[in-house]
């Protein structure tokens, strides 16, 4: 169980990034089609290098409150 908690926190990490993108292709709706196309163009490769880049990269550890 402990080996997936990376890839868990990963994929959390890749939908926040995912939701902010479409957040920003909202404001740009008005923008020319290629500039919406860059933009999710570096959200998707942004995406699939968290994951790949979780289990390499050191843990933040946080004290957690009683």
């Amino acid at each position: 169980m402990n080996t997936l908690i990376p890839f868990i926190l990963a994929a959390l990490k890749v939908l926040v990034l995912l939701a902010a993108t479409a957040g920003v292709a909202f404001v740009l709706r008005k923008r020319p089609a290629r500039v919406r196309a860059v933009l999710w163009g570096t959200a998707l490769a942004g995406s699939l290098l968290i994951p790949l880049a979780a289990p390499v990269l050191p843990q933040l550890s946080l004290p957690v409150p009683d």
